[in-house]
């Protein structure tokens, strides 16, 4: 045979092996149908704050006099991008995401921690929306290398509290969901477009956001430290169930008890379980099953919910969310 045939027929197989590849990582996201009761119905909000879910570990809240955001992560670059090439902002997805959540100014982005799925685009975003951006010193980086103006990045710790309008941000540093990708912490400014696995995932910080007699916990990353949360009351905790599903039950249970039964909340919004690999201008599916098992994580958390009386809210992208639901 020809080196020119051989050649081809290498082609041929790689492509085959690719393009098998593509459709067991398509077909293997667990189903979020059988879940779609706990999807809120007629997507009313409630009358003094609107807060909406934007995929991933985003959140925005908005009062009608200050806004504030959780993350900024928009671009959501494919998986084979994320495997096989640098990566960047996509400036066209994040003015978007922007127009279809009805964001044009922010008075602070916080990061829960520096891998790209939460600090991607928060450099960027916080340019467009005249922000200032809390997170650490990994963090502080990510944003310089996007052009952020020092002045406008707030290196935080354990403790910190800040006030933006009728919002006060208290942090909490707490663990990263079990074994990070990209450990270590970044230490120079990122200028994009850079690998992946230069989001080192630094420090991780979970929020409470007071507003009013509301009381919102954000847990972005499915850890817990116990005893954090002892002293904390929250009326709603978002719920970040990244890899929840790789758990043991055991470790779901405590994790429910440190941040749900420990807070008092009687509402949880579970985060963080779609697939980012996706754009947001699609139905939101779950991260599929060799990464995650969405199903697995809410079969082991809505017992323990029915258990305590507490509401589970399985959010739609952009909708706003309901935190008077009953």
């Amino acid at each position: 045979m020809s080196r020119s045939k051989k050649m081809l027929g290498c082609v041929f197989v790689i492509a085959v092996l690719a393009g098998a590849l593509w459709g067991a990582w398509k077909c293997s996201s667990p189903s979020v149908q059988p879940f779609s009761s706990l999807r809120p119905q007629g997507g009313q909000g409630s009358p003094d704050l609107t807060v909406r879910f934007l995929g991933a570990g985003t959140l925005s809240f908005d009062d009608g006099e200050t806004a504030i955001m959780e993350d900024g992560f928009f671009s959501r670059p494919s998986i084979f991008s994320v495997l096989l090439m640098p990566i960047q902002p996509n400036e066209q997805r994040i003015d978007a995401s922007l127009r279809s959540a009805g964001i044009s100014k922010l008075a602070a982005i916080f990061v829960a921690h520096s891998h790209y799925d939460h600090v991607l685009d928060s450099g960027l975003v916080a340019l467009k929306t005249d922000a200032t951006v809390l997170g650490t010193k990994s963090t502080a980086n990510a944003v310089l290398g996007a052009g952020l103006p020092p002045e406008r990045i707030k290196v935080i710790k354990d403790g910190d509290s800040f006030l933006f309008g009728q919002f006060q941000i208290k942090a909490f540093e707490t663990p990263h969901s079990p074994h990070p990708t990209s450990p270590g912490f970044i230490d120079h400014p990122l200028h994009p477009p850079v690998p992946e696995g230069d989001f080192k995932v630094g420090e991780n910080f979970s929020y409470l956001i007071t507003h009013g007699s509301r009381r919102l916990l954000v847990i972005a990353s499915g850890n817990y430290s116990p005893g954090k949360f002892k002293d904390v009351r929250a009326d709603v905790v978002f719920l970040g169930i990244g890899t929840l599903g790789k758990q043991t039950p055991e470790f779901v249970a405590q994790y429910w008890q440190e941040t749900v039964v420990q807070t008092g909340a009687k509402i949880v919004i579970p985060i963080h379980w779609d697939n980012f690999f996706e754009p947001l201008d699609q139905p939101l599916t779950a991260m599929p099953r060799i990464l995650d098992a969405f199903d697995q994580s809410m079969a082991m958390l809505l017992p323990l919910a029915q258990r305590d009386a507490v509401k589970v809210q399985l959010p739609v992208a952009f909708a706003p969310i309901d935190l008077d639901a009953r």
